[in-house]
């Protein structure tokens, strides 16, 4: 029952979020340009999750440069959504990251990562592949028992845009043995040369039905947020944030 109330919940917000969208950059805004590590922490830092849920506490900031071999590779991976087989759908390998996350008032987790490519041509071929997206409505996810769970949800384009562009996402939840309704809520967008990923993560007695639509329209006014700090310090925007 929980995740049938959770999947419903979903899949209304998922259906009041989508609307026609266009992925062409905003002619009033500059080219991108490649941040460095101090920028490039900037703009994760910039835009936080608002208290919708109440306050949220930053509990890490990493990015690529404090990673190596193969667990680097796998972040540089722009990741989009669980798929319906144990695999991620991702975008190409980025050439740096930063990311921060947050822990909620309640049983909850949030973060925000940036990806950044070095070429202008890269950041196409993500854009191309980004175009294409389409997470499944019941993907396998891994489960805090290490066991993969089907879960149930929905995705689609968001009616909002940044720089021309709509982001894409939605949310999904299935029940785990140890906590309950597990239920996560996630936007992405490209903007410039950086792909932007935000995440919401309720679980247990916080996964409740509102909680999760509310947490849907925090993530979607955060994507907003943080697609603009990346104009900022990319220089596509100084006053974008």
């Amino acid at each position: 029952m929980r995740v049938q109330l959770a999947t419903a919940c979903l899949l209304t917000l998922v259906a009041s979020l989508s609307g026609t969208w266009a992925m062409a950059q905003d002619a009033n805004s500059n080219p991108a340009k490649y941040m460095g590590a101090t920028l490039l922490e900037q703009s994760v830092l910039r835009a936080q999750p608002t208290s919708a849920l109440g306050l949220w506490e930053q509990n890490f900031y990493f990015n690529d440069r404090s990673m190596n071999g193969t667990s680097r590779q796998f972040a540089l991976q722009p990741y989009i959504c669980p798929s319906s087989s144990r695999s991620r759908i991702v975008l190409p390998a980025a050439d740096s990251f930063g990311s921060v996350g947050y822990i909620g008032p309640q049983l909850g987790s949030a973060s925000v990562t940036v990806w950044q490519y070095k070429s202008t041509a890269s950041a196409k071929q993500a854009l191309k592949q980004f175009r294409a997206v389409s997470c499944p409505d019941s993907p396998l996810v891994r489960g805090d028992d290490d066991k993969y769970h089907q879960a149930q949800g929905g995705s689609d384009f968001s009616a909002s845009t940044v720089a021309g562009v709509h982001a894409y996402g939605g949310g999904y939840a299935f029940t785990s043995p140890q906590t309950g309704t597990v239920a996560t809520i996630y936007q992405v967008r490209p903007v410039g040369q950086a792909i932007i990923r935000v995440e919401i993560l309720l679980y247990g007695p916080s996964a409740t039905p509102q909680a999760q639509v509310t947490a849907s329209a925090m993530a979607t006014n955060w994507i907003d947020a943080a697609s603009k700090a990346v104009m900022k310090y990319s220089s596509m925007d100084p006053h974008a944030a």
